[in-house]
């Protein structure tokens, strides 16, 4: 069996042991419920509604994501925010280090940062 974009070629026996791992997605976000902050120290944002949450490995309870097969993840962050001149930062932690960190200045109006 070769894949549709010939990347590379896999047995059959390949195939069918990828199939049977188990998926892993989820989706989240906040509410409806207005803003959420200002924080004056780094906050771990638990997103408590869960749109998809295929294999449970996201905890609505810790905000903690948790990779229950080997492979690669994609996971994308979006943030807002209006009002006054104030910092905004979002960061990403895997296994309690930061891989990722975005960092903005609001001028009064309204900024959004987004990270993948």
């Amino acid at each position: 069996v070769t894949t549709a974009d010939t990347r590379g070629s896999f047995t059959k026996q390949q195939v069918q042991t990828s199939q049977d791992r188990p998926k892993v997605a989820f989706s989240a976000g906040f509410t409806d419920s207005g803003s959420v902050g200002p924080f004056n120290t780094e906050t771990t944002l638990v997103y408590s509604r869960v749109i998809t949450n295929i294999s449970k490995a996201y905890s609505w309870i810790t905000g903690a994501f948790t990779a229950l097969v080997r492979g690669v993840y994609y996971i994308r962050v979006t943030a807002s925010h209006t009002g006054s001149s104030e910092y905004m930062g979002i960061s990403m932690f895997k296994n309690g280090q930061s891989i990722m960190y975005s960092r903005g200045n609001n001028a009064g109006g309204y900024e959004t940062l987004s990270k993948a």
